[in-house]
């Protein structure tokens, strides 16, 4: 199984962070790929943050989620947690 984290947000600390969390705890033979935000917030404090933000989660997802079997999105308040689900034609 290849499992898909999400940061949308630009800090590829917090991804790394999130991807040896869930490696830890992981089945074995699952592989875990972490994708962060291109482009928007570092840190998400605002509502105009979060809406970059959820363009920034299909951005990653349209870059990277086509050889993952599930996606998950790995920040507080899900930004774009809806659009990704209709985007997405693995389980979110």
């Amino acid at each position: 199984m290849r499992l898909l984290l999400i940061n949308p947000n630009t800090s590829s600390e917090i991804t790394d962070l999130v991807v040896a969390s869930a490696r830890r705890v992981a089945s074995p033979g699952t592989v875990i790929l972490g994708a962060t935000g291109r482009f928007g917030p570092r840190y998400i404090v605002s509502r105009a943050g979060a809406a970059i933000a959820a363009h920034a989660t299909l951005d990653a997802y349209a870059a990277h989620g086509g050889d993952a079997d599930v996606v998950g999105l790995s920040c507080f308040g899900d930004p774009g947690l809806a659009g990704l689900r209709e985007l997405a034609s693995q389980p979110v």
